[in-house]
């Protein structure tokens, strides 16, 4: 969980979501570009990462395409990385602003902590609402790729034990085959040894 002084409530947004994958799981989702474009931002949007280098110092930049058709580059850059437990970011790109990311193990579960802090009251009051919306859908994104990738990952191993305990057609054939010269053989033997 976050800890926010008194100073920054009036210009930041916090939200807290449980989301049912390790923590290892849920990092990987931000760590990894591939997954990120996927859930990053609000509802409707879609994104084009052109550089992404997740170390301390590290750029971002990245492309967001909204449903209205708009393109919306944006930088940042990595103030702290831990891996598995937090990401700060700096953002540069129309609204400067610091995004706290955390991932707190909760039994088999992760607590992720959202906190956006603008650099003034007045201008988080101007886009609170918006701001509100959009880190809850960029939250659902999150969750509902986590949650396809788990089920994938369930359903691979699922079909994986499947064909390690159903032989394939080639298989069956293989095994028909040598267990019918197995029979011949013994039966060979059989005559011999009479």
């Amino acid at each position: 969980m976050i800890e926010i002084p008194d100073s920054e409530n009036q210009r930041s947004d916090s939200k807290e979501r449980i989301i049912s994958a390790p923590c290892e799981t849920v990092f990987q989702a931000f760590s990894n570009p591939g997954q990120l474009a996927r859930w990053w931002g609000p509802k409707g949007f879609t994104n084009s990462i052109k550089e992404f280098d997740l170390r301390k110092g590290g750029y971002w930049h990245l492309t967001m395409h909204g449903a209205d058709g708009k393109n919306y580059p944006n930088e940042s850059r990595f103030l702290e990385v831990v891996e598995n437990e937090r990401i700060v970011i700096e953002h540069f790109s129309n609204h400067h602003f610091i995004l706290t990311i955390t991932f707190t193990s909760k039994d088999n579960s992760t607590l992720v902590g959202w906190h956006q802090m603008f650099d003034t009251a007045e201008h988080y009051q101007q886009i609170s609402e918006f701001v509100s919306n959009a880190n809850e859908q960029n939250l659902d994104r999150l969750e509902a790729v986590i949650s396809e990738s788990e089920n994938l990952a369930q359903q691979t191993y699922a079909v994986g034990l499947r064909k390690a305990a159903l032989p394939s057609a080639t298989d069956a054939k293989r095994y028909a085959s040598l267990s019918a010269a197995l029979r011949t053989r013994r039966s060979a033997l059989r005559l011999e040894r009479q």
